[in-house]
C-alpha cells in the first residue's frame, strides 16, 4: 500500500506535464543568408510591410504589429526605424518607395512579408486516427541598401503551432529576425 500512496503523486505529475511538452515546443526559427561581397553596415532602417493577401484585413494588421514590434526590438538595441505597410500594388511603384525612404532618411530597407498556412494533420493512436489543425506562421525578410535593388541579407522566421499568429509569436520573430541582423554584422548603431 505504501508504494502505490507514493507512486501516484509521481504519476498524477508525469500525465499534467504531457500536455505542456505536446504545446510548448513550439518555437520560431531563423534561417539566415548574407550575401556575399562588401555590406555597409546600417543603422537606420525603414522597415516595409507588404500582405501577401490585400484584401486580409487581419493580414495587415498583424503585418503592422510585426513591423512595429521589429521596430521596438531595433529600437532597443541603438538602431532608428520607421514603418509602413504597403499594398501589394504600391510596391510596384518604386518612387512611392523612394519618398518614405527619403522622408525616414534611412540607409537602408528591411522589406517584411507575413504568411500563414493552415492544415488538418491526422494522428493515430489508442484505436483511432484523429485530425489536428495546424497552423504555421512564416516571417520572409529582405534587406537592402537604400538606393539600391541589391539584396544584401534575407531570412525565413517560421513558428509552427496550433493557433494564428498571435501577438507572442509575432513579437517571438521579430525578435529572433533582430538577433539575426546582429549576428550576421548588418547593424550597427549609429555613433
Amino acid at each position: 500500500m505504501h508504494r502505490t500512496s507514493a507512486a501516484l503523486p509521481l504519476l498524477v505529475l508525469a500525465f499534467a506535464a504531457l500536455p505542456l511538452g505536446a504545446t510548448g515546443c513550439a518555437s520560431a526559427r531563423v534561417h539566415s543568408k548574407r550575401e556575399p561581397g562588401e555590406v555597409p553596415r546600417m543603422s537606420r532602417l525603414f522597415i516595409a510591410g507588404s500582405p501577401e493577401d490585400a484584401n486580409n484585413l487581419k493580414d495587415r494588421a498583424r503585418l503592422g504589429a510585426l513591423s512595429d514590434a521589429v521596430g521596438n526590438h531595433l529600437a532597443g538595441r541603438g538602431i532608428t526605424a520607421s514603418a509602413h505597410v504597403f499594398e501589394p500594388r504600391e510596391l510596384g511603384r518604386p518612387e512611392l518607395l523612394r519618398q518614405r525612404l527619403d522622408e525616414a532618411k534611412s540607409d537602408g530597407v528591411l522589406l517584411l512579408t507575413l504568411a500563414m498556412t493552415e492544415a488538418w494533420v491526422a494522428s493515430g493512436g489508442m484505436g483511432g486516427v484523429a485530425a489536428e489543425r495546424t497552423a504555421t506562421t512564416r516571417v520572409d525578410a529582405l534587406l537592402m541598401p537604400a538606393g539600391s535593388d541589391r539584396r544584401v541579407w534575407s531570412a525565413t522566421c517560421q513558428y509552427g503551432r496550433t493557433s494564428k499568429a498571435s501577438q507572442g509569436i509575432l513579437d517571438s520573430c521579430a525578435q529572433k529576425l533582430v538577433e539575426q541582423l546582429f549576428q550576421d554584422g548588418m547593424l550597427a548603431p549609429a555613433p
